[in-house]
């Protein structure tokens, strides 16, 4: 099974929740909203799932500068850059 590729958007179903959808507006999930549950719980829910391909890919990216390391790499420059990319996802995730 393929990933869905991203980024992956949230958008708000007036009165009846979200959904998620892709870059080509094809809803991946649905989600419900049930009035028992606070409004800005399913909205951080939401867009921690939908940042997942940027996760994914800054995983893929951290997995191969640190294999680069076990190749013989010595530069710092990859290691940074990825750090630095990683840094700024996690401060917008917040």
């Amino acid at each position: 099974m393929t990933p869905t590729p991203g980024p992956w958007r949230v958008w708000p179903i007036a009165g009846s929740g979200s959904a998620i959808v892709a870059p080509d507006d094809s809803v991946i999930v649905r989600v419900p909203r049930p009035p028992c549950r606070p409004i800005d719980e399913d909205d951080a829910n939401l867009r921690l799932i939908a940042e997942a391909p940027t996760v994914r890919k800054l995983l893929h990216a951290a997995e191969h500068a640190l294999r680069s390391y076990k190749y013989g790499n010595t530069s710092p420059d990859l290691a940074a850059s990825v750090a630095a990319a990683i840094a700024i996802q996690l401060a917008e995730g917040q």
